[in-house]
């Protein structure tokens, strides 16, 4: 099983993902993390840190990486389209495209092990990478289409917090997106994830739910672990 993390900038992911990882679920279904929080990644042996991804990496998975853009064509379709209208220039075309491949091919590796996975920020987080934009409000069309026909890993979990918080988090955040420019745009690029996910959290089904859900949904078995 491959379960992913997603939701705005500062919406918690990293500690979400620490919680997890010291969790009774995650030790007995044997969880693999792919993340870069620092915690985890030296504590934690189970884990694929996402620090080390690099061109060397991203050769190493390209077969792998074509299956899983032929496998997921729509998905792969949805994504590119979007980063033509969207990115200017061809440096962060590429890169999301170097992006998209990785992300794929760890995904099929993943399958092909038959590893349980949890991915912070894996496929689905791409409609946050690319519908959410510093300069500009979000734009809703096509996220429905996007979440309805997302079949990439098996469940995505997705964190929110109020508008209030993510600000106050964001201005304090010292490690910004390269696109953002100013507290402004810092300001703005939060509002704009934040209606974002509002409006995902509103597309709900059997892949994607809130962590909140998540938690609920393995209390019982765990109880003292996860909450």
């Amino acid at each position: 099983m491959i379960i992913e993390l997603s939701g705005p900038t500062c919406s918690g992911k990293s500690s979400y993902c620490e919680k997890l990882a010291n969790s009774e679920f995650a030790k007995q279904g044997q969880f693999k993390f792919v993340t870069d929080n620092e915690r985890i990644v030296s504590s934690n042996s189970l884990v694929y840190n996402c620090a080390n991804h690099n061109i060397k990496l991203d050769l190493i998975l390209s077969p792998l990486s074509i299956v899983g853009f032929i496998f997921n064509l729509s998905f792969s379709y949805q994504v590119l389209l979007k980063a033509v209208a969207v990115e200017k220039g061809l440096k962060p075309k590429i890169t999301i495209l170097r992006l998209l491949l990785r992300r794929l091919g760890l995904v099929v590796l993943f399958r092909l092990k038959n590893e349980n996975v949890i991915f912070d920020e894996g496929p689905f987080h791409f409609l946050h990478n690319l519908w959410v934009q510093p300069n500009s409000e979000v734009n809703l069309k096509g996220v429905s289409k996007f979440c309805k026909s997302f079949r990439v890993t098996d469940k995505v979990v997705v964190l929110h917090e109020s508008m209030d918080v993510l600000k106050e988090r964001m201005l304090k955040r010292t490690d910004r997106s390269s696109r953002i420019n100013s507290d402004e745009e810092a300001l703005k690029f939060v509002e704009s994830a934040h209606d974002l996910f509002k409006e995902v959290l509103k597309l709900c089904n059997d892949r994607i739910t809130s962590s909140e859900d998540f938690l609920i949904g393995n209390k019982k078995k765990y109880e003292e672990d996860l909450c």
